[in-house]
Formats: structure tokens, sequence, C-alpha cells
């Protein structure tokens, strides 16, 4: 099929000819152009030697000066009505991490051997990379083949080791070549009557495309949270699958099923459906609190969510990991630091041995485990390899890069606390406490109450801390002179600070006259605090008296009452006013959910403009 793209990898040792054998696959196939042709061979020429075809792909003038390759270099081409992409691998020691990324979305591998040199230590070290990054249809090319006085005897002892030394990926064909003559890379070579199998055009026609990430489950990783007005569009890039107006999906690490309402795609249009690479904003129904790094997924085929997590990588750093160090770890548009709970094992790949973290770390496989500060979102390595890739840092230098396996369970971090940031993470804001004063009939309870149920429908932890429900049992026992007023409010700031431990938003429904004591319940907080002070004329909540309680202090049977016998302190610099005797009680409720939104909001960037995803 003309969709049906072939990703390949080209890897081996330094200077056993990967590039030069991309170069002569090209020319031999007629994909080169005439005056790319004359500049090789002018080129070339001018440093006295042979046409060198590896010069076809050295984009990098350090990379001719050095006849090596830097960087991953990648050539499409189409061949037989069908796409093809190699990528050409750094060989070097120092460059493997730039053959990793190479090779990372690879569905095959040509793995390139000097068959007078054999099997070197960076061919069995690409050989098990090429295992570790599931690449499991393996071309062997066994180049140079022309400068053997017995090519038939030393193909067949090579082709036995690189059977061994590919166990985990058996390779699909062995092929003898001279990629300078282009001998058995398109054309069959007469010098090696005595080998019968495909060429290197033959076996990667033969690769077959492993699932593209459109045929993978759903997953949108967050990059940002626009505001537009009263919307808030969720921006980021689908990573897999695809996602359709109105799809229920699932919001991680919360666990909330969402569902979303609009795809929007800039400047300024809908769009039903948006695929696997494409930048999108969605606009989920509700009110949702989530920021960078969250992730929406399929609610059929869930990631996963948890703080500890197995990694298996390839560890680049000299420096080892060590138990106890603080680490950074990258995924998606997640960027969380983490603590080395365990190194496992460190796995050898020249001696094929497993063993304890050292020096033999570097360039070679570690497993460990990690905690991170607050939950990752990710997939299996058996279950995704592509949302399983993780990179591991320290300060701003990757150290190694590899796959998540498993989850962890607590171990003996399951003693300890509970951090907040883990409650902030897990609940998607801040706790903070909002504290509503005003007089008796203003309307706290009933602007609490309507908050509460707006926010919580949000997927918001919420709670209200209301005087009337507090008179009725934790405080019933105090009456209503100063010192009793006091000692009520003190503890009903004990009450929210315990639920804003917790993780909650907490709503204070509470007179609080005095305004000494309202600055106390502030200083004592160890969370975010803000005063609203919902204010009303005193006719206005005479006339409401929802309890008749103006009613029996103007009659003398209810003396010390707030606002008639006895001061109310108007806050003197409230952070909000609502003044429910002129605004609406829906606008007012409003209002508050929209403050307390910004209040709680999580500590990352919300931009207010949107300008077009990258």
């Amino acid at each position: 099929m003309a969709d049906d793209v072939a990703r390949i990898v080209v890897a081996g040792h330094v200077d056993h000819g990967k590039s030069t054998l991309i170069g002569r696959l090209m020319l031999d196939l007629g994909l080169l152009h005439q005056s790319k042709i004359d500049e090789v061979i002018a080129s070339s020429a001018r440093r006295g030697t042979e046409p060198e075809w590896s010069y076809v792909l050295d984009s990098l003038q350090e990379e001719r000066d050095q006849a090596i390759t830097i960087d991953t270099t990648r050539v499409w081409f189409t061949h037989r009505e069908r796409r093809y992409t190699i990528i050409d691998a750094p060989g070097h020691r120092q460059f493997l991490a730039n053959m990793l990324s190479g090779a990372s979305d690879a569905d095959a591998a040509v793995l390139v051997v000097d068959a007078a040199a054999g099997i070197g230590e960076q061919t069995l070290r690409h050989a098990y990379l090429l295992a570790f990054l599931g690449i499991t249809h393996v071309i062997v090319a066994l180049n140079k083949i022309d400068l053997l006085d017995d090519p038939r005897r030393r193909f067949a002892e090579l082709a036995a080791e690189l059977r061994a030394a590919l166990h985990r990926t058996p390779p699909a064909a062995i092929v003898p070549v001279s990629a300078s003559r282009g001998e058995n890379v398109v054309l069959r070579a007469a010098s090696t009557p005595w080998y019968d199998g495909p060429t290197i055009a033959e076996t990667i026609e033969a690769i077959r495309r492993v699932p593209a990430p459109l045929e993978r489950a759903f997953r949108f990783d967050v990059q940002d949270v626009y505001r537009r007005g009263n919307e808030r569009v969720v921006v980021g890039i689908v990573t897999g699958g695809a996602i359709a107006q109105g799809a229920e999906v699932l919001l991680l690490p919360a666990g909330v099923r969402v569902r979303a309402e609009r795809l929007v795609r800039w400047p300024e249009r809908d769009t039903p459906v948006a695929w696997a690479g494409e930048s999108v904003g969605i606009v989920l129904d509700g009110d949702r609190f989530l920021g960078r790094g969250d992730a929406l997924v399929a609610y059929g085929v869930p990631a996963r969510a948890a703080r500890g997590i197995a990694l298996e990588t390839f560890w680049l750093a000299a420096q080892a990991p060590a138990t106890g160090e603080r680490l950074r770890i990258k995924r998606g548009t997640q960027d969380v630091s983490v603590t080395v709970e365990s190194v496992a094992a460190v796995y050898d790949i020249e001696t094929a041995r497993e063993g304890v973290a050292g020096p033999t770390a570097q360039y070679n496989i570690v497993r460990l485990a990690v905690r991170a500060d607050t939950p990752l979102v990710f997939d299996r390595r058996a279950d995704n390899p592509h949302g399983a890739r993780t990179v591991l840092l320290r300060g701003d230098r990757v150290v190694a890069v590899g796959f998540t396996t498993a989850e962890v369970a607590e171990t003996q971090s399951a003693a300890l606390p509970v951090a907040q940031a883990e409650r902030e993470a897990r609940n998607g804001h801040r706790a903070a406490i909002v504290w509503l004063t005003g007089l008796s009939g203003a309307g706290k309870s009933t602007l609490a109450r309507a908050a509460e149920r707006q926010l919580f429908a949000r997927g918001a932890a919420v709670a209200v801390v209301d005087g009337d429900e507090l008179r009725a049992g934790l405080t019933a026992d105090l009456g209503f002179s100063d010192a009793d007023r006091s000692e009520n409010v003190r503890r009903a700031a004990a009450v929210a600070g315990a639920l804003a431990s917790a993780g909650a938003i907490v709503l204070v429904a509470l007179i609080a006259p005095f305004a000494a004591d309202r600055a106390a319940a502030r200083a004592s907080a160890q969370h975010p605090f803000v005063e609203v002070y919902v204010s009303a004329a005193l006719e206005a909540c005479e006339r409401r008296d929802p309890k008749g309680l103006y009613r029996r202090a103007r009659e003398g049977t209810l003396a010390a009452f707030t606002g008639l016998e006895s001061r109310y302190d108007v806050p003197a610099q409230p952070d909000l006013v609502l003044d429910t005797s002129r605004v609406p009680l829906e606008e007012a409720v409003g209002a508050l959910v929209a403050f307390v939104d910004e209040r709680t909001r999580p500590l990352r960037t919300e931009n207010t403009n949107a300008p077009t995803p990258a």
C-alpha cells in the first residue's frame, strides 16, 4: 500500500559502513539526482578517494572531516509504490543518545558489521539496544566482504556469532555486501555465488510496519490551559489514537471521567475530530481543574497513574544512580522530581552479565525504581511502548532514557504522611480557606452551599463550615459574649484548617463580627486564606430574616444580637466583596466560584491569550 510507510534504522559500529550502505542503496535504486552524484564524485576526488557514498548523508562538515556520523539523518523515498524512511544512527559511543533517539520509532533495523573487523564492542551494544527498543525485525549487513581472502568461510563464522549475539532478536537475514561497490545491496553480486539469500533491497521490501500512533489508544498530553472569556481551552498534542467531539475520556491523574464538548483549531474554528500528531484545543464539560502535565486518555484503554514506578533504562551518565538521590523525570509534558528508591540491577551489555550499579553503569542497561513527588501518568512498556518512553535528568542533563515497566507499590514510604503537593496533584487544585463574613441574613450560607455544589460538580474537593451547624454541635457550649464569639471563631478556624490540610477548598460561612478574630484566623492558617465580605444593607437582612432572629432581637427576647446591640466590624480590605442586596444570587455565586477558581488553581502557568499551539 502507498501509505504503508516502513521506518528503518541503520546502526552499527563506527567506520563499519552504515552511511556508505545507505548512500549506495539510494544510488542503485535510482534515487539520486545527477547533480548529487556529481557532487559526491567531486568531493571524493578533492580528498583523493574513490566515490564515497556516505557523503550523500553527511550534512555536517564536521562529520565529513572526521568520517563519522554525529547526528541522526533521515532519508525519505518511495520505491515500488511504497514509502520508506531510512534513519542513519550514530555509531560512536559518545553519540549513543542520538542513536537511541533515531531508533526509537523504527519498524526494523539494518545492523552493519565490518566483515574484516568482526563484531565490535558497539556492535554488541547496538544489537542489545535494538532489542531494548523493541525492534524485532533486524537485518544484518556483513559489509566489506570484498576485502576478505576467504569470504565464504568468514561469512559462515560471523553468521554463527551474530545469531548468538542477536538471540533476543534473531536476524531476519544476514547479507554479505560490499557497500562501496554495491554488491548485494540492490544488485546481486557475481563475487558471492555461494550466497543465495536476499539482497538488502529485497530484505527491506519484506518489512512490515508496526502500528503507528494513529492506531494506538487515545492519548493527549496537556501542555497548557488558555482562558478565552468564560471558556477554558485545554491545549496539547494528540500522541496516540484520535478524539472526536463529544467523546468521553479519562482525565489523569485525577481519574475523572470528562466529555470533550468541542475541539478547537486555530485560528478560531472547530473540528469534529483530531488525530495523532495534531495540536488541538479541547473544551471539556464543566469547568475542570487541570494543567500542564495532566493527560486525557481513552476511557476504555486507560493509562496508569502512580507515584512509584519501575524503569528499565539505558544509562548515559558516567555517575551511576544512587539510592536516595533526586532526579527529574520527563514524559510527554510531565516534568516531575523523583527520588531513586532502589537500583535493582545493571546489565553489562559487553559481558552479558548482571550486577550492581557501579562504574559499569554507563552505556549499559540499568533497572531502577523511583518515587515521584506527584503522581505520574504512564503506560507500561508491555502495554504501549510509545507511551512508556521516559527520560531521566540530573538537573538539566539527561542521564538515562528508557521505559516504564511497572507500578511500584508503596514500601517504606507508606508510613510517611501524604504531602500537600500530592493532595493538590490528585485533586487538581490547591487547598484554601475562603472565609465568608457578613451580617445574619446577608446570604453567607446560601452562597457557600451554591458554590460548593458547582465546585463539587467540577471534581473539586470542597467542604462548607457553617456557623449555624457549629452552634448545634462543636460550639453548642458557647454563648454570645465577646469572649465566646472569639472562641467560636477560633474553633471554626481550626476545623477549616484541618479540612484544608486534607486538600479541600473550605468555604467558611460565619458572621465572625470582630476584625481582630478574623485577623487571628488568617494568621493561624497554614493554607491560603481569603476574606469575602458578603455585604447587605441591614434593612435587606431584616426583610429576609430567615430564622426570625431580627424580629426576636427587636422584641427583646434575643440579647446582644450582631448588627443591633452588638457591633459588626466591616472588613477594611476584604479580598472580595459580594453585595447580595444589589446583585442577583446567581451572579454572586458565579463571582464567588470564579474567585475561588482563580485562588486555588494549581501552581502552573495558565495563559490568557491563546496563540496557535506548537
